[in-house]
């Protein structure tokens, strides 16, 4: 009984994520949210919950407190470093330290949890190595066996990076391997080289998929680009059943031309056929459709599954075009959407990513789109679809509350109007949140912007790109429930002392975006303060952060912080 209150306890010390927040338990974002917005380019990655410092701090208090904290801790320990990046040349080193340090700290926790004679043999017996003697220290036996507690698995290139676990092999390396090689002046790993580390990378993530718990409830696989390394991951995990799988993403390699006899041409469909059956998976991810009989498994896959809420369905972002430069990642999806209409009762969440749908769509595909009528959220990003098509399916969907879509640029910009439009007729009852990204050129897509104002009254989270004074000032007016809203600046006047008077009551954070030092000198210190003044004074108001590449004077600091906003500065 002790044990379980405490668990409950600890769970209070563990923070939300930052994914997307309910319209219901709607949450102003922090800086570090709302950059996610941006800067995340990964398809899909939903972090649990985030690990505190108090939480941390548990496991030293007592044994008990250890046992029972310690779970929680490594219940989904790669999702806490989904934002890290690429190890290449153009971050500095404090840069590269500050972000990878901490979870090399964690491999070299989890490593120390193979059996030691494992990663011994594969030092002494490896060619070149086996030539010198090590003295290897006193094996210090871990507390728990780490990978036993591990509930999500999230690989991913940046994570599982050849380079970089070879540039940090210092801070990995298992506790019980020599600092120096014996009888020569020199650090082991100045020795070891990137094929032995490859060596225990393949045998970390056949310990990882083998001894973490069978009721793991999220397993995401990007594509890796070290092959050997990838098919290492889809053999260990196919060979284990996870009985408590509720989320599922999956990559194939895009780039497989070799073929070879020993290994499947599609790593994820051999996983998937592995998996299945999955009795409580919600969530399911597909990157990269690249045959007939790749797309029929995925139709299959889909409509097997019981009640799925979330389906995404993407290729990358070079695959929209063959070599010949024709369009061709939406070919195949004739087969793979009639599926979704499996789940049209409980299918809320639906993300469509660089897939181009124009003039690939029968009828079958259409009334199968047209029947998913209980969508909640929606993201199309960088798509291309046929208008006539997907209003059928506008016209359906009347319970969205949240949107986003992404314009595709490849060689002229496209905006879906009509399909946009019916959409926020349709939805101007419960949608609340809205992004719409793209680089707007002169008076592109002022319609569909006026069609916000027009219809959508009730949002609370706006993202939009470049606006005029007029459409901004419309949107304030029309849109008084608003909590946040980000645009980008142009070069109009912007009156800053009316768009004060006509802030929405509600309105707590204001981004402006693509701020220059010719913006800048056209805002005045005195406008500004009364922007300001006028925001408190009429409504809640609390943070305005200004985007760009200038020069923000001391001063604008100053006054915000004496009126009582937090302004912040990003470039």
């Amino acid at each position: 009984m002790l044990p379980e209150c405490l668990r409950i306890i600890f769970l209070f010390l563990i923070e939300k994520s930052p994914k997307n927040i309910s319209p219901l338990s709607y949450e102003i974002p922090d800086n570090t949210r709302n950059n996610e917005i941006k800067e995340n380019k990964k398809t899909y990655a939903n972090i649990p919950y985030i690990i505190t410092k108090d939480l941390r701090s548990c496991t030293l208090v007592s044994k008990s407190w250890c046992e029972v904290s310690t779970p929680i801790l490594y219940a989904f320990p790669f999702h806490q470093f989904h934002n890290i990046q690429y190890c290449n040349s153009r971050y500095d080193s404090s840069q590269h330290d500050e972000a990878f340090k901490p979870y090399y700290k964690l491999i070299r926790t989890l490593i120390n949890c193979i059996p030691e004679e494992i990663l011994k043999r594969l030092l002494t017996t490896c060619n070149f190595y086996n030539e010198f003697k090590y003295d290897f220290n006193t094996t210090v036996k871990p507390t728990f066996n780490y990978f036993s507690f591990i509930r999500g698995l999230y690989f991913t290139e940046e994570l599982f990076n050849l380079s970089s676990w070879d540039r940090y092999k210092d801070d990995w390396l298992p506790s019980y391997f020599p600092k120096r090689v014996s009888g020569l002046d020199l650090h082991l790993s100045a020795l070891i080289e990137k094929p032995f580390v490859l060596l225990v990378m393949k045998e970390f993530v056949k310990f990882l998929c083998k001894d973490c718990r069978s009721n793991s409830s999220i397993l995401e696989l990007h594509e890796l680009l070290q092959r050997d390394l990838y098919y290492t991951v889809i053999e260990s995990l196919a060979s284990k059943k996870f009985d408590g799988l509720k989320e599922l993403y999956g990559e194939d390699i895009l780039q497989y031309i070799i073929k070879c006899p020993t290994r499947p041409r599609s790593g994820i469909i051999y996983l998937y056929k592995n998996l299945s059956p999955i009795t409580n998976l919600t969530l399911f991810g597909n990157r990269a459709v690249n045959s007939k009989k790749q797309a029929n498994y995925l139709s299959h896959f889909i409509s097997s599954q019981n009640k799925l809420q979330h389906i995404i369905l993407s290729e990358g972002e070079l695959s929209i075009l063959n070599n010949q430069g024709k369009v061709i990642s939406g070919r195949y999806y004739n087969i793979i959407l009639p599926s979704l209409a499996v789940h049209k009762e409980w299918l809320v969440k639906l993300e469509f990513r660089n897939i181009h749908f124009s003039k690939i769509l029968d009828q079958n595909t259409i009334n199968s789109l047209a029947s998913l009528e209980n969508i909640r959220e929606l993201k199309l990003i960088k798509c291309n679809i046929l208008e006539d098509d997907f209003i059928q399916w506008a016209k359906r969907i009347n319970k969205l509350e949240i949107f986003e879509f992404e314009a595709l640029d490849y060689h002229t910009l496209y905006i879906p109007k009509k399909f946009l439009e019916i959409l926020f007729q349709n939805s101007s009852q419960t949608l609340v949140k809205l992004i719409l990204d793209y680089k707007r050129n002169y008076d592109q897509g002022s319609n569909i912007l006026k069609k916000i104002s027009l219809h959508l009254n009730n949002l609370t989270y706006l993202y939009l790109p470049t606006l005029s004074y007029m459409e901004l000032l419309l949107i304030f007016i029309k849109c008084q429930k608003l909590i946040y809203i980000s645009f980008g600046l142009t070069y109009d006047n912007y009156n800053l002392k009316e768009l004060g008077e006509y802030l929405p009551k509600s309105l707590q954070f204001i981004q402006f975006r693509d701020m220059n030092q010719v913006l800048l000198s056209l805002l005045s210190y005195n406008a500004f303060k009364i922007f300001l003044q006028k925001s408190v004074g009429s409504g809640t108001l609390k943070y305005l952060e200004i985007k760009g590449n200038c020069n923000l004077p001391q001063e604008f600091f100053s006054i915000s912080k004496q009126i009582g906003i937090k302004l912040i500065y990003k470039e």
